[in-house]
């Protein structure tokens, strides 16, 4: 049986989490978490200062998504793995810290390759969260949230999979998900 992968995409604070704890539930899924959550709010400072940091930072997140489904993918007896982020959420952070040309463009390249090789083993999706009006908490504030959401709108080019908006509500979004993850 082809698994399949449910990418959960968007900018902070705009449900994925949420969506993909309720995708997990919802469909007995293996979920692979945000890797960014363990990410310190040091790291963060760093890297909004210093690209090449930023570059490395991203690279290491990237490698673990990469690590962690495949390992989904060959070990696990699910046929739903749910991802916290989709790899072009990496790829457009890694932009939004000015990380330079050379490597995005290397990132892009590992992106798409990574990308193959997921879908020579599963069925992908793509689902994209809506922003959401950002409220600063202490804890999911970003200055450049604009910024942000225009690097994630600019960059879905990139993907190589079909990608579909989500805009309503937990319940509705999860049935639009599963309604088209089991066609």
């Amino acid at each position: 049986m082809k698994k399949k992968i449910i990418f959960v995409s968007g900018v902070a604070s705009s449900g994925k989490s949420t969506l993909c704890n309720a995708l997990r539930r919802e469909l007995g899924a293996d979920l692979v978490e945000e890797q960014t959550q363990r990410v310190t709010k040091e790291h963060l400072i760093k890297a909004s200062n210093d690209p090449i940091f930023a570059g490395l930072l991203q690279s290491s997140i990237l490698s673990k998504y990469d690590s962690e489904i495949f390992d989904l993918l060959l070990l696990s007896d699910k046929e739903y793995i749910v991802v916290d982020r989709a790899l072009i959420d990496v790829y457009n952070y890694a932009e939004l810290y000015g990380v330079g040309d050379i490597a995005l463009n290397r990132m892009q390249d590992l992106i798409n390759k990574i990308m193959i090789q997921i879908a020579d083993y599963a069925d992908i999706y793509i689902f994209t969260t809506q922003a959401k009006p950002f409220k600063e908490d202490g804890k999911r504030y970003s200055k450049d949230f604009q910024r942000e959401i225009d690097i994630f709108q600019e960059n879905q080019d990139l993907i190589k999979s079909p990608l579909m908006a989500l805009n309503g509500d937990l319940d509705e979004n999860i049935q639009k998900i599963t309604e088209n993850v089991k066609l």
